[in-house]
């Protein structure tokens, strides 16, 4: 009877082992495909009698990390680190874990010991990919402040982008020729910049912060003085990240000023979601609001929207091209009574592509195209204003010295209008050079 029994003891172990089995190499076809809610299903109720095994225990800890359960995964994977102080793979889970939950220092620590040991290369390629994020993670938690400063000279085909002609026809006057002033016809000069800007990021939570900047420069031409530009600007807000999305909202603040005396003045606020896809895919929509106020042509005054969509890609792993496009439409509503022409509908769109050819030498160029709708008719021109933008830009950037950059860049706009007043052609040729801190 004592044979009889061991033996069926030894059957019954046998199966059950085998049954074990079978939930192990099942549960590890379900993590495979990402179905890690299924494994838990099937590895929970072996806790009890598979504590000891160590694939059973790095199968839970998997299925626990991937349904988002950091802290019940820690117990599965010290009991296999208990066994073995210096297994990478759980090591490798330690990190996971505690990056999840926050813990960058315990995070890195439990890299660093599995460093220690010689690696097969897809475990030390795996080991340095976790201390890239938690560097990016511990970066992003940090205050940051930066900012550039820039000079540039250049030369300017059409400072005060106006048109090219001298005379214009008049409807309103019954056709009658009229001849422009020099303000109001285009004027070629050369000119020098100084400008520079600063930024905050000040983190309140490990997913908010307060950002900040602030912006100034200053345009001088050569002879016509008169176009000289300066312009200051502000913003503050808040930012917001939640995994792959962040959010960010800002209030703001320009004056522009020509000869030195204000021109316009904006002020509103702009919202931004912003998310990374697949790898090297980046997509973001924006929001925009801002009141325009011209204090010496307050007809001129308007509330502006727009609203748009925007997408990088990189076409490829280091130093491959970056392609982005955006696409937006608003409109602007003049403020002041029987004003219609001074207000218009807008829509967009602009493609360009940056390549790094190495550390030190980048390409950036653009395109963009802009059409606006004006409202009502012109009252000198009788006709409704319709004006169609295109603006080309190609720059390089040449690292000549650590946080020094040389910019050498050429722009080009033209304005298509329906009216001869508006129409106008502006080439831009100048070299800069950036401090960036």
């Amino acid at each position: 009877m004592r044979a009889i029994a061991l033996v069926l003891l030894l059957v019954f172990l046998s199966l059950t082992a085998r049954a074990a089995d079978e939930s192990l190499a099942l549960a590890r076809e379900h993590l495979l495909h990402g179905r890690a809610q299924e494994a838990l299903k099937l590895l929970d109720p072996l806790e009890a009698k598979l504590a000891s095994n160590r694939e059973y225990n790095y199968l839970l800890a998997q299925a626990l990390l991937d349904i988002g359960q950091p802290a019940r995964a820690l117990f599965p994977i010290n009991r296999i680190l208990r066994r073995d102080p210096n297994d990478a793979t759980a090591l490798l889970m330690l990190s996971r874990a505690r990056m999840a939950l926050g813990q960058a220092q315990p995070a890195r620590e439990a890299l660093d010991r599995a460093k220690k040991g010689q690696q097969p290369a897809q475990i030390a390629e795996r080991i340095n990919q976790y201390l890239s994020i938690i560097a990016a993670a511990e970066e992003a938690g940090a205050t940051r402040f930066g900012g550039h400063l820039e000079v540039s000279v250049g030369y300017d085909t059409n400072v005060n982008s106006a048109t090219g002609a001298t005379q214009i026809a008049l409807p309103v006057f019954g056709g009658a020729i009229g001849t422009l002033s020099t303000a109001a016809t285009k004027q070629s000069d050369s000119f020098a910049t100084v400008g520079g800007s600063v930024g905050l990021k000040y983190p309140l939570t490990a997913n908010l912060a307060v950002v900040a900047a602030a912006g100034a420069s200053q345009r001088l031409n050569s002879s016509h003085r008169e176009f000289d530009l300066r312009t200051l600007d502000g913003s503050t807000g808040l930012r917001f990240t939640s995994g792959p999305n962040e959010w960010t909202g800002v209030l703001s603040a320009q004056q522009f000023e020509v000869d030195y005396q204000r021109f316009r003045t904006t002020s509103g606020g702009s919202i931004q979601w912003r998310r990374v896809l697949a790898a090297g895919t980046e997509v973001s929509a924006f929001g925009q609001v801002a009141r325009l106020a011209y204090p010496s042509q307050g007809l001129r005054d308007a509330d502006r929207y727009v609203a748009g969509i925007a997408v990088a890609h990189a076409l490829g792993k280091e130093r491959a091209p970056i392609v982005f496009t955006s696409v937006y439409a608003g409109k602007e509503d003049e403020r002041a009574d029987n004003v219609p022409f001074f207000g218009h509908r807008l829509k967009g769109i602009r493609f360009g592509v940056d390549k790094a050819f190495s550390e030190r030498f980048a390409v950036s160029a653009s395109i963009a195209y802009e059409e606006r709708d004006y409202g009502g008719q012109d009252p000198l021109f009788l006709v409704g204003r319709e004006d169609d933008q295109f603006d080309f830009r190609l720059a390089a950037l040449y690292a000549i010295a650590p946080q020094w950059i040389l910019i050498p860049q050429l722009t080009h706009t033209y304005n298509r209008s329906n009216l001869e007043l508006n129409r106008y052609r502006r080439t831009a040729l100048f070299l800069a050079l950036r401090y960036a801190f």
